[in-house]
């Protein structure tokens, strides 16, 4: 793991400075929009880029795994209410 250290000399006002080709100076001056490449252009040189780590994964699930259980368990109880109703749910056509 590489370690990167900050200094805490940085405030809110501190410019930081990025150097670009020149066509994408231009590019950004005439558009005034910044450009960022999709994640898939990066496919080739790291498969998991864009992925959450599985330490981020399991503690979301953690989080919202009783949210999801609760939704499940009304979504069944809804559809038991319906069929017991005689209502037919139609797809979109």
């Amino acid at each position: 793991m590489t370690e990167v250290q900050t200094s805490t000399q940085l405030a809110g006002a501190t410019r930081l400075w990025r150097y670009l080709s020149l066509d994408k100076l231009v590019d950004l001056l005439s558009t005034s929009e910044l450009f960022f490449a999709p994640l898939a252009t990066f496919a080739k040189t790291d498969p998991f880029e864009g992925y959450l780590p599985s330490v981020a994964f399991d503690a979301h699930a953690s989080i919202f795994r009783s949210q999801v259980h609760r939704l499940e368990q009304s979504h069944q109880q809804g559809a038991e209410y319906r069929n017991k109703q005689g209502y037919v749910l139609q797809s979109a056509p």
